[in-house]
């Protein structure tokens, strides 16, 4: 189970074992154990070895490595003392003291992870004449406990006896590899505990480096087994995993192109590969301009799945194994990555067996030939391939997979596993597709799209110089100059700047570097395809011979059959790839056998012919062996060779000419769209253009503008074509750039078509339209982007004039200042260095401007990375971008210019602390040592040295601790930076920084927000001093509401009574903000329970705060039902300062005394002090919490006409439902009294509407003949209502008095219309027949009849529009 040579595992082990001896006062040892190193410089071993208590610790403990002859001596701290015989706890961490000898024994690694039955090992050094080292192993049998409050604390194992002396020894655990423990106890009987991994670790000082992590863990885990590296969850790869990432960096670091210069051989993938920039789609719409561009390898990083757009040979492929060599170099020289890289074709993914399986078998496929020695396990890749870590799966070429259905079931398959928790974070997915994938068909979840961009014309030179270099040409640097001379054509450089195109370019130039390149893609394909011809037949000679070695032996036969294949290669090539092109699943050796088994000597073999053909196929250096078969080595190659073969097959070339064209006498009339999309439909359409019947097609297409353009592609790309195609493409291109209406993209289009059909006209419009500032800036920079890639020379005057404008965009001025670096001006450069340096331009913008800088001044854009991330006051985020980008940019150099910034004795201290706070984003163990090297000079400034001690300390360095504790003792003049070193020593909880807290924050030369950083420090190292740091700071009135709230809730966190009242001050004040108030509220669990009471008691009792925070304390004790605020809410009740707030204490007392609470805001309802919105007010809270009372009361104020009139009216309104008094007499007496005024007699009218009875009606008849019109309208409706069939009588004189306002009597017509009393409608009706003398009146009575018949409900007709509102 180990997975090692025997002995091994366990003599590495014995490097960290350390014999332990504690000496007497006399010198003489009087107690042994054992301990092993679990951090560098930190020893563990059980307390009770060292001493019997922490009060008792030993000066000093020898310590002595017996494999390696070495002694140490070690100390022992009271605060790294662990020892509770009642539930079994017995640890203790020494400390080695020889500062020469920390680091130099490996830390073990620790894993809690064990099994019942799991193999155990261990190595002590016992008392006797074993002293020197004994070896026992055990059987782990559970877990035990001696106390019931820590369950499982112990661990039972059996097997040896050991005796006094293996106390402290590690416990292998031989299924995981790892130390599963420390053996504490053991008796006479083989029985015996140790203390699991977990209570080490837990123990931890933050400042130790947890040995799970550590350099001496990754060289132990480099040599387990995969069984114990899956056993012990480790987020690292086997052996197994670490061979098939191997295999797979070697198989993509082959060039996936065809090297054809003669006698050399292809240069390594990193060799010339240029890394590229994409363009990056949120959903299905591009990010602007300013935002999209962006490296395509920051894609590797994303959560996301993604899928890469691509024309052919645009480097996809080469894309993908750059990542797999990318993630392999990370797992080598960081141990660690979030992902394991697989790369897999589309196609072989199509089938219908498991995905794990599909996998499995393409996998095994493609890496057979890059020296897979072992097979790749069935299971591999149906679970992660480590804990935390999933596979990366690019997928290659899912535009290869031909039909619809195939590629669907692919993208299916994708979305199924997504969408299965199991697997959903197993997979991460990129595919890489031509764009002829319709991203909105593609199953849930959407991809994370991005297109690849072109080549740079600025990466050219480089990528042409590394390709004649690895080439092994003389004077590389020459023939890259006279190779670009070449390119300047404007239909070569379109050629240059997609990656497979320039690499056949390069080869070409290599070959032959007098004859000029091929100007469009056919010519180019053409040309190289002869010289991969040419190649092959030089070394005819070679090819031949061997041939004729295989078969002379079959005669004269043999040898026909020998000349006869070499002159049928180039044939079953191009039937090669036309089967593939069209999905033949056949096999290659069947297909090649079909195709030159006439050939074959009768008494040959059938295998031993098809292995030989697919030599003399290899030969040609289009295709290789992938897997068992036979691949080309680009689609692109083989849709060339594919279109060969069409065009040289009569019969298939009318099949696809018709379903590209279409039959006679449908023929399209339109470009095909295919021929965008699809290089094996340009081959053709390049074949046909010679022919008299798609010429003729080809005009026709030429009259709208796609199809003008499409032509002038064609032409550009080296078709020859008649010339009245091309005339016919220039009067459409030309008529479309004149007219104005269209929109200005598709005007350039128009116009840099021209420029390929070889029409100067074009230039010049592009050229004018750089001129005419109607157009938006953005499109005018795009023509001049096109200019520059044209090479004219008026292209520099519009980039000019923008990037010398203060007032435009400075996304506009870096792409201005991008197409002067393009044509060579200085000026260019210059303008992104000023907007790189500017502090008024956006960050992202900077480093935008920065990293173009780069491509042409990489000193100038050096000096301005380290000026942003080293000097002046830029934003952490921004720094930190600019230091990644100096690290990605020049990431050999990085270290060296951010040490010569740190270390420049004339920058500024703040300079230098910024430029070490960079090396420690910089990382690496030379930023380490660098940081270690000024922390430890005590000549340098200390604010200096307290910065790289705290990048030691986020980087985890042991060395930190002592490096904090001697900043300590330096002058005490500069408090703030004191403060800042022993809060830093206090997170690795070192005792000796309790002391310097203490005093620095008993000084006033504190702020607030750092006295609140000590007292916090001082929580952390358990010191009872920080509480009462904190609870000043809380009290403290001149402090703000923010900073008191944060004491006092870290108070409360340690259980600190006196934070209660701090807590409920600040959430009662009226001045705190809303988000302290709550804060501070949810620590007082929202005073919903009794443990605020006391501190809402003493808000209330304290005169001296405000009313407002009193009163609210009143009312939450309230809803705790506390008795003990009755005597200060009937204080507030009666002598607050406000009538609000009396009235909310009036209203809490009668929650706990309801007779003083009531008879408080009584007293409101009489106060003539009190305003009358107050007494309002208060009266509503007299019916809410007291309705028994209320229904006394309201009468009362309803008839004292000593109350203010809006006191009353509410009164009246209140009275209803449950409040209604038991007779009517006073509102009866209210509603007759004619002295009072009409709102308060109709309020008591609709009193009495709710009350009712014989006596309301007969009051309500004598009211209906008042001559107030008000009172008269509302008493009518109040009797219809009442369905009171008398007040017929008074209503029909009602409504034909011609002294009434109209309105009143519609209002008293509506109600009667809606009445169910037969009595009561025959008024509306008599008055609809004339009863009344007016037309408008007898009308709307028609209307309300008509309405009423109408079902359904019934709703309120509006008055007539001109009608005029009078009120009597």
């Amino acid at each position: 189970m180990t997975g090692l040579p025997p002995g091994k595992q366990e003599s590495a082990l014995l490097d960290s074992v350390v014999a332990l001896e504690v000496p007497s006062p006399d010198g003489e040892p009087f107690a042994v154990g054992t301990g092993f190193f679990v951090a560098p410089g930190v020893v563990a071993t059980c307390a009770h070895v060292v001493a019997a208590s922490a009060a008792e610790l030993p000066r000093r403990i020898v310590g002595r490595i017996a494999s390696r002859s070495l002694v140490l001596e070690l100390q022992a701290r009271p605060e790294r003392y662990f020892l509770t015989p009642g539930d079994g706890l017995d640890l203790a961490f020494l400390q080695v003291t020889d500062a020469d000898r920390r680091e130099s024994p490996a830390a073990l690694p620790l894993s809690g992870r064990l099994a019942i039955g799991d193999a155990l090992w261990t190595h002590g050094h016992p008392s006797g004449m074993f002293r020197a080292g004994q070896s026992a192993t055990f059987t782990y049998e559970g877990t035990s406990a001696r106390a019931f409050e820590r369950p499982n604390s112990l661990h039972r194992v059996r097997g040896a006896v050991v005796t006094a002396g293996f106390s402290g020894s590690p416990v292998l655990n031989r299924r995981t590899g790892c130390v599963a423990g420390m053996l504490t106890t053991a008796d006479r009987t083989g029985s015996s505990h140790m203390v699991g991994a977990q209570e080490l670790t837990a123990r931890f000082d933050p400042g130790w480096c947890d040995s799970r992590w550590s350099a001496d863990c990754r060289t132990w885990l480099s040599v387990l087994s995969d069984a114990q590296i899956e056993a012990g969850g480790w987020p690292f790869l086997g052996p197994r995993l670490r061979e098939f990432l191997d295999v797979s960096a070697r198989a993509a670091r082959e060039h996936p192109y065809p090297g054809v210069v003669p006698r050399t051989v292809p240069p390594p993938l990193s060799t010339v590969y240029v890394h590229q920039h994409a363009t990056v789609y949120r959903d299905l719409d591009p990010v602007p301009d300013s935002e999209a561009r962006t490296p395509a390898d920051s894609l590797l990083d994303h959560p996301d799945d993604v899928i890469v757009f691509g024309g052919p040979g645009f480097g996809k492929s080469s894309l993908l194994r750059s990542w797999i060599t990318t993630v392999a170099r990370r797992w080598t020289e960081e141990h660690f990555y979030h992902s394991v890289p697989v790369l897999v074709r589309a196609a072989d993914l199509v089938g219908d067996r498991p995905f794990a399986s599909l996998l499995h078998d393409a996998i095994s496929r493609e890496l057979s030939g890059a020296g897979l020695v072992r097979p790749i396990p069935e299971d591999l890749f149906a679970a992660p391939p480590a804990p935390g870590v999933r596979w990366l799966l690019l997928v290659d070429g899912l535009d290869e997979v031909m039909s619809p259905e195939g590629r669907q079931r692919v993208l299916g398959k994708l979305a199924s596993i997504r969408e299965q928790d199991a697997y959903a974070h197993q997979f991460r997915f990129v595919l890489a597709t031509r764009p002829t994938l319709d991203v909105r068909d593609m199953p849930e979840p959407r991809f994370r799209c991005c297109s690849l961009l072109p080549f740079d014309l600025q990466q050219l030179p480089g990528f042409a110089r590394a390709w004649f270099t690895a080439l092994g040409l003389p004077e590389p640097e020459a023939r890259a100059t006279a190779f670009l001379d070449h390119v300047r054509t404007p239909s070569v450089r379109r050629l240059a700047t997609v990656p497979l195109m320039a690499t056949m370019l390069c080869q070409l130039h290599a070959d032959s570097d007098q004859e000029p390149l091929p100007r469009g893609r056919w010519a180019l394909y053409t040309r190289f395809m002869d010289l991969l011809r040419a190649k092959q037949y030089g070394e005819r000679a070679n090819v031949l011979e061997q041939a004729h070695a295989v078969l002379d032996r079959y005669g004269a036969e043999g040898a026909r059959a020998a000349e006869g294949l070499a002159a049928l290669t180039d044939h079953v090539l191009q039937e090669l790839a036309l089967a593939k092109y069209r999905g033949d699943t056949t096999s290659e050796r069947q297909l090649i056998e079909r195709w030159t088994g006439r050939l074959r000597p009768a008494s040959l073999r059938p295998e031993r012919w098809s292995a030989l053909c697919e030599e003399v196929l290899l030969r040609g250096g289009l295709v290789v062996r992938r897997g068992g078969g036979l691949e080309f080595v680009h689609q692109t190659l083989l849709e060339h060779l594919a279109a060969q073969a069409t065009v040289g097959d009569s019969e298939r070339n009318r099949a696809a000419y018709r379903s590209i064209v279409g039959s006679w006498p449908r023929r399209r009339r339109v470009a095909p769209l295919a021929a965008v999309e699809s290089p094996y439909v340009d081959f053709l359409v390049s074949f046909w253009s010679s022919c008299i019947g798609f010429a003729r097609l080809l005009a026709r297409w030429s009259r709208e503008l796609y199809g003008a353009q499409y032509v002038a592609r064609l032409s550009g790309e080296g078709t020859a074509l008649p010339q009245r195609v091309l005339r016919a493409a220039t009067r459409e291109l030309f008529a479309v750039v004149r007219d104005e209406r269209l929109d200005p993209f598709d005007r350039l289009r128009a116009a840099r078509a021209l420029v390929d059909l070889g029409d100067a006209r074009g230039a010049a419009e592009i050229s004018s339209f750089t001129a005419l500032p109607a157009h938006d800036l953005g499109s005018r920079l795009h023509a001049a982007e096109m200019l520059a890639d044209l090479g004219a020379a008026d292209a520099h005057q519009l980039p000019v004039s923008v990037v010398g404008d203060q007032e435009a965009d400075a996304g506009h001025r870096i792409r201005a200042a991008e197409i002067l670096g393009r044509l060579g001006d200085g000026r260019g450069a210059r303008a992104l260095a000023d907007l790189a340096r500017s502090p008024e331009t956006w960050w992202v913008d900077r480093l935008r401007a920065v990293e173009l800088l780069d491509r042409t001044a990489p000193d100038n854009a050096v000096a301005i990375l380290l000026g942003i991330a080293v000097d002046g006051p830029t934003l952490t985020h921004v720094r930190s971008a600019a230091v990644e980008a100096l690290s990605r940019l020049h990431p050999y150099v990085a270290f060296r210019y951010l040490r010569e910034a740190a270390g420049d004795q004339e920058r500024l201290v703040s300079s230098r602390s910024r430029a070490l706070e960079a090396l420690e984003w910089l990382g690496g163990k030379d930023s380490v040592e660098y940081l270690a090297r000024i922390a430890q000079a005590p000549s340098e400034n200390r604010l200096l040295r307290l910065s790289a001690a705290d990048g030691l300390s986020r980087l985890r360095d042991p060395r930190v601790v002592d490096i904090l504790a001697q900043l300590l003792t330096g002058p005490s003049d500069e408090p703030a930076l004191i403060l800042r070193a022993a809060e830093a020593l206090a997170r690795h909880g070192d005792p000796r920084a309790a002391d310097a807290l203490a005093a620095i924050a008993a000084t006033e030369r504190l702020t607030g927000p750092e006295r609140l950083q000590a007292g916090r420090a001082l929580l952390s190292l358990s010191d009872p001093r920080g509480q009462d740091v904190l609870h000043s700071l809380a009290g403290d009135p001149a402090a703000t509401t923010a900073l008191r709230l944060q004491a006092a809730e870290a108070l409360d966190a340690v259980r600190d009574p006196r934070a209660l009242y701090q807590l409920t001050v600040i959430a009662l004040h009226p001045s705190a903000s809303q988000a302290s108030q709550i804060l501070a509220a949810e620590r007082l669990d929202q005073f919903r329970t009794l443990k605020a009471a006391d501190a809402l008691l003493a808000v209330l009792d304290n005169l001296e705060l405000l009313e407002e925070m009193r009163v609210r304390a009143g009312m939450l004790l309230a809803d705790l039902g506390d008795d003990r605020a009755r005597g200060g809410l009937e204080g507030l009740a009666r002598s607050a300062f406000g009538p609000a707030a009396r009235i909310r204490a009036a209203d809490a007392l009668g929650k706990i005394a309801p007779e003083d609470g009531c008879r408080a805001l009584e007293e409101l309802l009489t106060d003539t002090s009190v305003d009358e919105d107050s007494r309002v007010r208060a009266l509503e809270a007299l019916c809410r919490a007291h309705p028994e009372q209320a229904r006394q009361v309201l009468p009362g104020v309803a008839a004292d006409t000593r109350q203010v009139t809006s006191v009353r009216i509410r009164a009246l309104g209140l009275t209803r439902g449950h409040l209604l008094p038991e007779t009517s007499a006073t509102h009866r007496s209210i509603a007759g009294a004619r002295k009072e005024s009409q709102m308060i007699r109709v309020g008591a009218v609709q009193v009495l509407q709710h009350l009712g009875g014989a006596d309301v009606l007969d009051m309500l008849e004598r009211l209906a003949r008042e001559p107030s019109r008000h009172l008269q309208t509302k008493v009518l409706i109040t009797l219809v209502q009442l369905q009171h069939e008398p007040a017929a009588a008074a209503a029909r004189d009602f409504v034909s008095d011609l002294q009434v306002p109209m309105r009143n009597k519609f209002e008293v017509l509506q109600a009667l219309a809606g009445s169910p009393i037969e009595e009561l409608r025959r008024v509306v009706r008599d008055a609809s027949l004339g009863a009344v003398p007016s037309d408008l009146l007898r009308d709307h009575c028609r209307a309300l009849l008509a309405e009423a018949r109408r079902p359904g409900p019934r709703a309120a007709r509006p008055l007539p529009p001109d009608h005029h509102l009078i009120v009597g």
